[in-house]
């Protein structure tokens, strides 16, 4: 097995061959590593902004009227009274998810020392000599991984489900897609990883949706057409 050492005093990585029951030191190696791809941070942030923006605004544009409406009602239908707590159980489901969609990991394959060791002969010996990795395809392992030449991690041999994000510069399991609107990755099998919150988001905006229409239907409809029950 062969590990990258970055402890040699002229600066350059070395390679060092594990001998008898000796060790690795676990940190030095990983930091030996030339760091990873830089993200496009700001496409990534004006993305996740205009993301952010566009929930928060049919949020406003689906809860306001209906709330507006309410206001001015002296007495309201059972009907009625249960369409506002759905519209604002839907808008609390789509803050949470909007949250989760943006801070959780959607499976990004970290550096660890089983996850990136050993090296690849072909990369060991260009690091060794300080050598750049551009001219350097991914290597596929005897055990069916693939060595990423970018992030410089084995992915998993999933059927080919892993990818590297163009933007996001990381290898992502079950990659689905780069979501354009939220700036992030978007992946998982069924609703693992972050692929729950993105569709239960688009559950809600299509919900949120139907119960302000039906709302207003509802509440355009002749008087006496439905019991109503005073409030307070």
């Amino acid at each position: 097995m062969t590990l990258l050492d970055g402890s040699g005093s002229d600066g350059d990585v070395e390679c060092r061959a594990l001998r008898g029951r000796g060790q690795p030191n676990v940190e030095d190696d990983l930091a030996a590593l030339p760091p990873l791809p830089e993200q496009d941070l700001c496409q990534m942030r004006a993305e996740a902004s205009c993301g952010n923006s566009l929930v928060l605004f049919l949020i406003f544009l689906f809860v306001a009227p209906m709330q507006a409406y309410a206001n001015t009602q002296a007495n309201l239908t059972m009907l009625q009274r249960a369409w506002i707590f759905a519209i604002y159980a839907e808008a609390a489901t789509a803050i949470f998810c909007l949250l989760g969609l943006m801070w959780d990991d959607p499976g990004t394959i970290k550096r660890t020392a089983e996850n990136c060791f050993p090296l690849p002969d072909i990369v060991a010996e260009k690091l060794a000599n300080g050598q750049s990795l551009e001219s350097v395809g991914n290597v596929t392992g005897e055990d069916g991984r693939v060595f990423c030449i970018r992030c410089l991690v084995w992915r998993p041999d999933d059927g080919g489900n892993t990818h590297h994000c163009s933007t996001c510069q990381r290898c992502v399991c079950e990659f689905d897609h780069h979501c354009g609107v939220f700036g992030r990755c978007i992946a998982g099998d069924g609703c693992g990883g972050n692929m729950g919150y993105f569709k239960t988001l688009i559950l809600m905006g299509v919900l949120g949706c139907g119960t302000c229409v039906s709302f207003m239907v509802v509440s355009s409809a002749p008087s006496g057409s439905y019991p109503r029950h005073r409030v307070g």
